[in-house]
């Protein structure tokens, strides 16, 4: 994918909530698929610059605490 490098790693999620509900389609992702090179956060060219701020990616399903 263009410039962008992708590393797997363990995450580790809190799920709560009343567990009845189900996720509508605009909220399911898909995998490989789900973002682009050109999203916000996937490639970040001032990666090794401390005086630049991160944009974390666009997240649909989740919110990153």
């Amino acid at each position: 994918m263009g410039g962008a490098e992708f590393y797997p790693s363990c995450s580790q999620f809190t799920i709560s909530g009343s567990q009845t509900g189900a996720p509508t389609d605009k909220e399911l992702m898909s995998f490989p698929g789900a973002y682009s090179d050109s999203n916000p956060g996937i490639f970040d060219p001032d990666v090794f610059n401390p005086e630049s701020s991160y944009t974390f990616p666009p997240s649909h399903c989740c919110l990153c605490l």
